[in-house]
């Protein structure tokens, strides 16, 4: 990174400023230019190749950058060349493209923003710690990223934040202090979207029943806080709706486990009258293991859901008379705003307000919302970001 009139700055160097933890920074309670295609195609390359690859230590690309007429508010004029590291615990999902592409998207409208490396732990928390490492050890400016794996990335975290490293993290974070161990946590109100999942779905099995909440990885902040409030709203409202299993089901939001998982709890239990899931882009999997069983699908309610579930809601509706479906937005919001967090620190710049603290209801098929759909566009596509369906198809191709 080149601050703005200096000579090059080093990272480690106790001049640079810092401003840990100020107040306008404490995100963690409520929650570049235009892309050409040949950049797009080797930001697509380059995960597909650290993805299949196993590499923790990430894969670099170049930022197109925005001309200087352009620069945002929260790209600011005290800092050049700033190299950016994506820390990612699990890219094996479309949602995670989706939060990948928000971010790149986001930065590529900083022309400060030089470069982006791009580190995929596959799932494995000691290759996501040994990620963090890495791009620590390749002289980034800024982390970015999902803790996937909650408090085993703190180490990593705090070494990274000791070496002047400016880390933002958005949705789930790996707990610890923020504004001492790594800068901030950006994530709306995650107790409000459990209690908003839990009202709706008590409403739509008459107050009483059995349901099951689907989950991310064991432990993570982000299931747990979604969690938390479902809970709550069920107990202060809906004593007689149970769940099944006494926690959630930690799927790890891989589509196949929960399909795998949802078999397993059919056959267990002769009665499932709802499911609340953190993770919409598998509930088509669920819905399949109901279809392998012989049972009826039932209300489900998850955040934004992905083109192919959506596509799919009037077949599934015309053969299970009782299902409906609920979705919520603004997930997407996070990544974009935790961009905005970080550069502005670095650069001197101002992130403005967080706009999506509380998520939003996206469509309630029992209102008579019909689920947007797409034919042209990839299973995984989510319609519920500001990307466009251009930038839709060239991410997800």
């Amino acid at each position: 990174m080149r601050r703005r009139g200096d000579e090059a700055v080093s990272k480690t160097d106790p001049s640079y400023p810092m401003r840990k933890g100020a107040d306008h920074m404490k995100i963690w309670n409520s929650a570049v230019g235009r892309r050409t295609q040949a950049f797009t195609a080797l930001f697509i390359a380059a995960l597909a190749l650290s993805a299949c690859s196993g590499n923790t230590g990430g894969t670099g690309v170049e930022t197109p950058g925005a001309d200087a007429g352009d620069r945002p508010a929260w790209c600011g004029e005290e800092a050049d060349d700033i190299v950016v590291g994506v820390t990612d615990g699990f890219g094996g999902n479309t949602a995670r493209q989706i939060f990948n592409a928000v971010v790149q998207e986001e930065l590529n409208l900083c022309p400060a923003v030089t470069d982006v490396i791009y580190s995929n732990g596959q799932g494995d928390p000691q290759k996501t710690i040994a990620g963090i490492d890495s791009l620590v050890a390749q002289g980034v400016d800024i982390i970015l990223g999902v803790a996937d794996f909650g408090e085993a990335e703190l180490p990593a975290v705090q070494a990274a934040t000791d070496a002047g490293v400016t880390v933002v993290f958005y949705a789930a974070d790996p707990g610890g202090d923020p504004g001492e161990d790594y800068f901030a946590s950006v994530k709306f109100d995650l107790e409000d979207m459990g209690r908003q999942q839990a009202q709706w779905l008590a409403e739509q099995i008459g107050g009483e029943g059995d349901v099951l909440f689907v989950g991310g990885f064991e432990n993570n902040n982000f299931t747990n806080g979604i969690f938390e409030g479902f809970q709550a709203e069920l107990a202060a409202n809906y004593p007689d709706v149970t769940i099944l299993e006494d926690g959630y089901l930690a799927a790890n939001w891989d589509p196949a486990m929960i399909q795998q998982m949802t078999a397993a709890m059919l056959a267990k239990y002769p009665q499932i009258d709802g499911i609340a899931n953190d993770f919409g882009g598998g509930t088509l999997s669920a819905a399949r293991a109901f279809e392998a069983a012989g049972r009826p699908f039932v209300p489900v309610t998850a955040t934004s859901t992905d083109n192919l579930f959506n596509c799919s809601v009037p077949d599934i509706q015309a053969a299970n008379p009782d299902f409906q479906a609920q979705a919520l937005e603004g997930n997407w919001r996070q990544p974009q705003y935790g961009v905005r967090v970080a550069v502005a620190e670095v650069t001197g710049g101002d992130p403005g307000p967080f706009e999506g603290e509380k998520l939003v209801q996206f469509y309630d098929t029992s209102a008579g919302d019909v689920p947007p759909c797409d034919p042209e566009l990839p299973d995984g596509a989510y319609m519920d970001t500001d990307l466009t369906k251009e930038q839709l198809l060239e991410y997800l191709q």
